[in-house]
């Protein structure tokens, strides 16, 4: 039985185009993409796909509480909110030159109010299928990543059900600190692991994970036996590469022209804080894409599109 991974890159409101492709699916399969992948990892916006579609309709439900159309409609319909191209905050910002370089560009309001009427207190244990998303904690300066895998305890002992609660976030305060792309939205604090009294201050995960494909893989590989008696997600406690099925889909490509591009030659400090950010995220994302390919020798027909 194949372990069938989807994995979605980060890109703000171009998030809109796996979902585009998503949907494409369904209709091709004739099924929800919910029951065509067995795992769920996501970058940044690709986050809050992977946790729309697995979040139960109800506490006792087996079912998605979200289709395809809903996430699609919340982002055609409150992207503005999610990702702000405007408004008061925005115009203040830009007249405000001498803030330029010390602020973020835009609120996080908006993205913690959609984030809490669509996912309201669900966390990350309530996810239907293991999910995986990442962020990076600038107070211990190191990657985190909110896994389903640590916030289901074992039946081994009472230590293993204590780290499970203590990773166990909300999905509100995981989608908050995975999409807090620097200079673009503020860094977002958080309670994660067992030091109840320390704030874990994070940034977007897609800063060195743009693409979680490769993580995903190196997750599964390293604790299949976990994953096989937590979620039954392989007949197995050991896996090879005959058993999986992976569809990473990208955001598009980083869209500056080449003569935008060149001008950053001899750029300064200010110059380049915005475009490094982006080139760091496309960057690393096309890194995993070919250390992927040649990991799994998937060849062309493996080639993201």
């Amino acid at each position: 039985m194949a372990v069938r991974i989807l994995s979605i890159d980060g890109g703000g409101l171009r998030g809109l185009l796996p979902l585009w492709v998503l949907r494409e699916i369904e209709a091709y399969t004739g099924k929800k993409v919910f029951d065509c992948f067995d795992f769920f990892a996501g970058s940044s916006t690709g986050g809050i796909i992977s946790a729309g579609l697995t979040i139960p309709k109800d506490a006792t439900s087996k079912a998605p509480k979200l289709t395809i159309e809903n996430i699609i409609q919340l982002y055609e319909e409150r992207g503005k909110d999610i990702f702000p191209s405007g408004g008061w905050f925005t115009e203040k910002w830009k007249k405000c030159p001498y803030s330029y370089p010390f602020r973020p560009m835009f609120s996080n309001h908006g993205m913690k109010a959609v984030l809490e009427e669509f996912f309201q207190s669900y966390t990350i244990r309530d996810c239907l299928k293991p999910i995986m998303i990442p962020t990076y904690s600038i107070t211990r300066m190191e990657p985190l990543w909110f896994r389903s895998r640590i916030t289901h305890p074992s039946e081994r002992n009472i230590i293993d059900s204590a780290l499970a609660d203590a990773y166990n976030v909300s999905l509100v305060d995981a989608l908050m600190a995975a999409t807090a792309a620097p200079t673009y939205l503020p860094a977002y604090p958080i309670i994660f692991g067992l030091d109840r009294n320390t704030n874990d201050v994070c940034i977007d995960g897609g800063i060195y994970q743009n693409n979680p494909t490769n993580a995903a893989l190196v997750e599964l590989f390293r604790n299949m036996p976990e994953y096989s008696q937590k979620f039954q997600l392989h007949n197995s406690p050991v896996i090879d590469l005959d058993d999986l099925f992976v569809l990473s889909i990208g955001t598009g490509r980083f869209n500056k022209s080449k003569e935008e591009r060149l001008q950053l030659t001899n750029a300064g400090k200010l110059n380049w804080a915005q475009p490094a950010i982006d080139i760091s995220m496309w960057g690393n994302a096309q890194a995993v894409d070919f250390q992927t390919n040649e990991w799994l020798d998937f060849g062309t027909q493996g080639k993201r599109k």
